[in-house]
């Protein structure tokens, strides 16, 4: 699932027990005062659900990073090693055609005698 639709998925959750808890609230039989504290209750349990929810994301942005951060330290660790491959086989191929050369001027110098 991707985190949009889970942040979207979390805001409907929110936004309905917000509502639900409005529209409980102004139509429960009881005093103004207690409809208030209850109303910042359901504030305050809100407002938690929110910061909670927000650390979430805030995780799920943090290990994403992390893996982008592993995924190029690997991306790069292999291009170091392909480097290092080319590098080699450039090395080989340069003394096996020092050695072709050396081998073909002693051939040439004993034809020439």
């Amino acid at each position: 699932m991707d985190h949009s639709k889970e942040g979207r998925i979390a805001a409907a959750f929110l936004i309905g027990g917000i509502v639900g808890a409005g529209v409980a609230l102004l139509f429960a039989p009881q005093s103004g005062e207690k409809t208030r504290r209850d109303i910042a209750k359901a504030a305050r349990r809100v407002k938690s659900d929110i910061k909670e929810r927000a650390e979430d994301i805030a995780d799920s942005i943090e290990d994403l990073v992390d893996k982008i951060g592993d995924r190029i330290s690997e991306a790069t660790s292999k291009g170091k090693e392909i480097e290092e491959g080319v590098r080699k086989n450039i090395l080989n191929a340069i003394e096996e055609g020092q050695h072709m050369i050396d081998k073909q001027k002693a051939r040439l110098s004993k034809m020439m005698r």
